[in-house]
């Protein structure tokens, strides 16, 4: 005789949804909600969500090209409206086309598809989602933790004291960019080895509180990298060089604003003592922020100097009108191919101070007032103890007899010149 099997307890034996049964009906309402979900997450701006990992570059209209987050380089990183890809090691072929946001999400924190979805909706992939409406991503915490700030501050003091020692070669790569011990002082640069090479140590701070660090090394990597930032940096809706501003007086001031750091300081050591402010937005593709636009409003004149030339007017649109935008001017390379000459390439050359007056000049217009204002300026530069350079002085002169204006200087045996009375 066959036994059978006895239910203990008078209980029920417990289904599953395993083998041949029949799973439940699909919730119409919950897969509408999950597929809108994925749609809102392949809609996620590729260029801000790729901008957190890597620095981009705009290559074209709509097109930007950088490091890759992964494996590096200088430029096999290409985002633009039709997705992402890296030429190295995550290249685009025929079979899949463009990865996209989902992908570059999976790609970078090695999360699910799930998962993915959810990082760039704030909403969990689940039956629940037909029952509740998405959450709001959360935006991207724009300050560092107190606990991140006190580690970074000692990476700094670390890096400044070993390039005040000379225990690296940091000083002779500033010496040989044409900048001078102020400058590293004025933007509390050092020195430290990062990932194995040897860097100078670059802190961009807000409202005097460190908020990113920044690393240039002083030889490119193989793949051609120089620039890297420490982790948990913060670049977002900060302009670089806020530590050596002024405040006051904005009003009767010149701003620029320009690319990089190291272009930066070499405009700031050029004409600072000439009443001239200047910030960075670190690269082409940053955006100008509200409270970015307002500070700007405050100066007398606005110059706006990018590589390329169509970058600098539209970042001017969003400027007031007495903004004069300037592209770097092109000059013959050694295999002699045109290529930019940017403000540190000019300071090199001895040729920024005059660039820079120059384009001042043009921001003055025809305003007499103003054109004197600035000659005067520039003439109190010349007055200080390190006067001004040969350029600069040039078109101070020309300035000077444009003006009727009885200005002396002259020339010292260091090579700068210097006002008489």
């Amino acid at each position: 005789m066959t036994s059978m099997p006895i239910a203990l307890g008078g209980g029920h034996q417990k289904r599953s949804w395993q083998g041949n049964r029949t799973p439940p009906p699909a919730d119409p309402a919950a897969a509408q909600a999950r597929a809108q979900l994925v749609e809102s997450a392949r809609a996620a701006d590729l260029v801000q969500l790729a901008g957190r990992y890597t620095q981009l570059r705009r290559k074209a209209t709509g097109e930007y090209e950088g490091p890759c987050p992964k494996c590096g380089g200088h430029d096999r990183f290409t985002v633009d409206a039709k997705g992402w890809f890296c030429r190295t090691c995550r290249p685009y072929d025929q079979a899949h086309g463009w990865f996209g946001p989902i992908d570059f999400v999976m790609w970078i924190t090695g999360l699910d598809f799930k998962g993915a979805v959810g990082f760039l909706t704030g909403a969990q992939m689940s039956n629940a989602a037909a029952t509740r409406p998405a959450a709001p991503a959360q935006p991207e915490r724009s300050e560092p933790t107190d606990e991140w700030r006190a580690e970074a501050e000692a990476v700094v003091k670390a890096a400044q004291w070993n390039l005040w020692n000379g225990s690296f070669n940091g000083e002779k790569y500033l010496e040989g960019r044409g900048l001078e011990p102020l400058t590293w002082q004025a933007f509390g640069w050092g020195q430290a080895d990062y990932k194995g090479r040897a860097a100078i140590v670059m802190p961009w701070y807000r409202a005097g509180k460190l908020n990113a660090i920044r690393y240039r090394y002083l030889e490119p990597t193989p793949e051609g990298q120089r620039l890297i930032a420490h982790p948990g940096s913060k670049f977002g809706g900060v302009l670089y060089g806020g530590q050596v501003l002024e405040p006051g007086a904005e009003d009767r001031r010149t701003l620029v604003l320009c690319e990089g750091e190291i272009n930066a300081a070499s405009i700031w050591q050029a004409a600072h003592e000439s009443r001239l402010d200047v910030l960075s937005l670190g690269s082409e593709s940053a955006k100008l922020t509200d409270a970015m636009l307002a500070h700007a409003e405050k100066y007398r004149h606005i110059i706006v100097w990018m590589d390329k030339r169509d970058v600098a007017l539209k970042l001017r649109e969003k400027l007031p009108a007495r903004t004069v935008a300037v592209s770097s001017p092109l000059r013959a390379g050694p295999d002699g191919k045109e290529v930019k000459w940017d403000a540190n390439d000019m300071l090199r050359a001895g040729k920024l101070g005059a660039f820079l007056t120059a384009v001042r000049v043009k921001a003055c217009g025809e305003d007499g007032a103003l054109r004197e204002g600035l000659l005067w300026d520039i003439w109190d530069m010349a007055r200080h103890p390190l006067g001004i350079d040969a350029g600069t002085g040039a078109a101070v002169l020309k300035l000077a007899a444009e003006l009727g204006r009885d200005v002396k200087l002259y020339e010292c045996p260091d090579g700068a010149w210097r006002a008489g009375l």
